[in-house]
Parts: structure tokens; C-alpha cells; sequence
């Protein structure tokens, strides 16, 4: 898996900072002669950057602690004949495990979705062939947490409109019927009502990817995670990864967003 996370100041770059610092103290001072296996000049930082860092470390924490993927709307497109590359892909495995609502035809999910528009839609690779693909390609750039389940790098892309990306994971390609794929992208506002659409054709020309020019942006985030799903214990690490997708989707707390009408 990779993230990377512009705009905020991570807690890893404040720790980069703090060993900058003091090596640039430590530069003007004399340099003593070390013991046999001493560690020179270990970093130390200052206490207010510090509790700081400890400070946004617990709040990350806390509040990936809190989320349940129970507490979002989350669906499951499959095919009522699917072959499944393992049993933990079933309907029933992720009713028990994210409480999915499960739609077997694009109608049926459409019309639910207009009642209760869903936060994290996942797709089994048979239902490619019954995807309204200008809405999967609109949820992409609005938030909304598309999962391939079983489903090729090639179909993903499609389903994205994302073509900025590489597949993270290759070597996979011969196994795809077990794959788990997750592409996220997203421009963070300091002030939400700010917010303006994600032009498609970035996605397509891959400009303005990284930072676009907007003083009211707070940070641009992308990432994307594949892995195999042979046992249950990748079914955590799924969970896992969607609870910190929706913690920087901010989805918690707002109201889910329909697509425009059209």
C-alpha cells in the first residue's frame, strides 16, 4: 500500500524538522570523542514540538478507534451468479463483516442510492458489465470510496476514469479474481462550502494531480492499496484501510452527497 498526504504537516515531518535542528546545533559544537558503540548525537526535540506530534498521533488514533465500517452506507454490486475467487468475497461474508448492502442489478442500487447515498460502494468484478460508468467516474472525484473486489487493474481504471495511476501491484494480474483494489483522490478544503468539482479531464491529462492553485485548499491526498484477499485476516487490514480512507474523506459528520441530477 501507498498514501501521500500533502498540505498537512504529517507527524513525520515534524520529527524531520527536530532532527534538522538539533543537527545544525550539534554542527557548531565541539565533537567529542566517542565511546566504543555510542550513538552520536541522538536526536532529541523540543517539548512543545513534541507534545504536539504526541498530540496529533493520539488524535489520529482516537478517532480511528472510534469508526466501525457499521457506521457508513456501504454497498456491494455483484452478479447473483458470480464465481468468486474465495468465499471471503461472498455476499454474506461482507453483510457480516461491513454491514454491505448488497444489489445484484444497477437499478436496484441506483434507486437505494437515492434514498441513502452510499459513502463506500464496492464492486465485484461481475458487475463490471452492469456499471452506469459516468456515476462511478463522478463518485471517484466526490468522495465516495470505490473498492474493486475481484476485479482486473483495467476494469478499476475504467471504473475511476483515473488513468494517473500505475497498478501498484503487477505481479497480481494473473490472480485478479482474489485482488482487493483501492484508489483514493481527493482535494481537502479548510472551508468546505468552497468546495468546487474536480475537472475529469485532470484524471485523463494528469495536471493539477498534485496542488492546484487555490488559497482556500488545504491539502490534495491520493493513495491507492492492492492485495490479495486469501485469508481472513486481509479482511481487517480492508477494514483498516477504509477507516483511514474516511478519515480523510471526512465523511463522519457530513452529509453524503448525490450525484447532480441531470
Amino acid at each position: 500500500m501507498n498514501r501521500k498526504h500533502t498540505g498537512l504537516l504529517p507527524l513525520i515531518l515534524v520529527l524531520v524538522i527536530g532532527i534538522c535542528a538539533q543537527g545544525i546545533v550539534a554542527a557548531q559544537q565541539p565533537v567529542p570523542t566517542p565511546e566504543p558503540g555510542a550513538v552520536l548525537n541522538p536526536p532529541t526535540l523540543e517539548p512543545s514540538v513534541l507534545a504536539t506530534a504526541q498530540a496529533n498521533e493520539q488524535a489520529w488514533q482516537a478517532e480511528f478507534e472510534s469508526r466501525s465500517p457499521f457506521d457508513f452506507y456501504i454497498a456491494y454490486l455483484i452478479a447473483p451468479d458470480a464465481a468468486l475467487g474465495s468465499e471471503l468475497m461472498s455476499e454474506q461474508s461482507f453483510i457480516d463483516t461491513f454491514g454491505a448492502q448488497v444489489f445484484h442489478s444497477w437499478n436496484a442500487f441506483a434507486e437505494q442510492n437515492e434514498l441513502t447515498p452510499f459513502q463506500i460502494v464496492m464492486i465485484h468484478g461481475s458487475a463490471y458489465d452492469f456499471l452506469d460508468l459516468d456515476w462511478t467516474r463522478w463518485a471517484y472525484r466526490n468522495q465516495v470510496i470505490l473498492v474493486g473486489v475481484g476485479t482486473s487493474f483495467e476494469h478499476y481504471i475504467e471504473i475511476t476514469g483515473d488513468r494517473c495511476v500505475k497498478d501498484p501491484n503487477p505481479s497480481l494480474a494473473d490472480r485478479a479474481q482474489l485482488q482487493i483494489m483501492t484508489f483514493t483522490y481527493s482535494w481537502i478544503y479548510k472551508d468546505e462550502s468552497r468546495r468546487t468539482q474536480i475537472d475529469p479531464a485532470d484524471l485523463a491529462s494528469c495536471e493539477n494531480r498534485v496542488q492546484p492553485v487555490d488559497s482556500s485548499l488545504a491539502s490534495v491526498m491520493h493513495g491507492r492499496g492492492s492485495f490479495l484477499l486469501d485469508g481472513p485476516e486481509w479482511l481487517n487490514v480492508l477494514v483498516g484501510q477504509l477507516m483511514g480512507d474516511s478519515i480523510y474523506y471526512q465523511l463522519v459528520g457530513t452529509t453524503p452527497r448525490s450525484a447532480p441530477a441531470e
